[in-house]
């Protein structure tokens, strides 16, 4: 009997090896590219003599995206505090250009400027701290989930499309048609002027373009957004 269970044992397959079912791990990031790794070890040269947190290789590493993001995780818990600071701003601009912020423009309407204030009051990471793992951790979510929050009034496509209608009476009023446009929460434009003419025969021209123009009731106290984008 003991010789049969001996055959048995040996001749059956090797158990199956364990297989994990938990969820794949936020901290999987593409390995440096040898451009992108040149540009984390230049992360602190030439700063910019009127803004020292910006250097050429933070502006790149954010024109990476996700990859340029990434790359400076480790930079966040450097040594030196300038390090920190390059390093965070690499990963802000990211969100910045991400939620639709342009040099010179700003923020393309009030969802994104809300949105990236809420991320960054979120993760709260801060170059200055001592306790910064929990932020860099958080930070290292983010790229592996980088979803941008749901809007909470009129969708982005409801106000493009109602301010498009009247792009031939705004474009009368004067070019180029570049408006900052407010809507209450009734749906009914609250606020429109021209970024670049402040006089007030054209503002009055541009109210009277948008007169008519309306979305979809809301809950919320306004949505401010540039026209055209």
């Amino acid at each position: 009997m003991r010789w049969l269970l001996l055959v048995a044992a040996c001749g059956a397959p090797p158990p199956a090896p364990l297989q994990s079912t938990a969820p794949p791990s936020p901290s999987a990031c593409p390995a440096p590219t040898p451009e992108i790794a040149r540009l984390v070890a230049r992360l602190d040269v030439d700063s910019d003599p009127l803004h020292n947190d910006y250097t050429p290789a933070v502006n790149a590493l954010a024109d990476h995206d996700i990859a340029g993001g990434c790359a400076v995780l480790d930079a966040l818990d450097a040594p030196d505090q300038i390090t920190r600071l390059h390093a965070s701003r690499v990963l802000e601009s990211i969100v910045a250009t991400r939620f639709g912020w342009r040099a010179g423009r700003g923020y393309r309407d009030q969802y994104a400027d809300e949105h990236a204030r809420a991320l960054y009051k979120s993760i709260g990471y801060d170059y200055d701290s001592t306790d910064r793992h929990a932020a860099i951790e958080r930070w290292r979510a983010w790229l592996a989930h980088p979803v941008e929050p749901a809007v909470d009034g009129p969708s982005r496509a409801e106000i493009a499309a109602v301010l498009a209608s009247v792009h031939p009476a705004l474009v009368r009023c004067g070019e180029p048609v570049d408006v900052m446009v407010e809507f209450d929460r009734s749906g009914k434009v609250s606020s429109i002027y021209g970024t670049d003419r402040a006089d007030p025969t054209y503002r009055q021209c541009l109210t009277s373009a948008v007169q008519g123009v309306a979305v979809h009731p809301f809950a919320r106290a306004n949505v401010w957004t540039h026209y055209p984008w």
